[in-house]
């Protein structure tokens, strides 16, 4: 597992939480 693809997956609920 990589720690980038974690971090992708961060910034995208970050951004879909963002966005509500």
């Amino acid at each position: 597992k990589s720690p980038e693809l974690l971090n992708f997956h961060k910034d995208l609920v970050s951004l879909e939480e963002a966005s509500k």
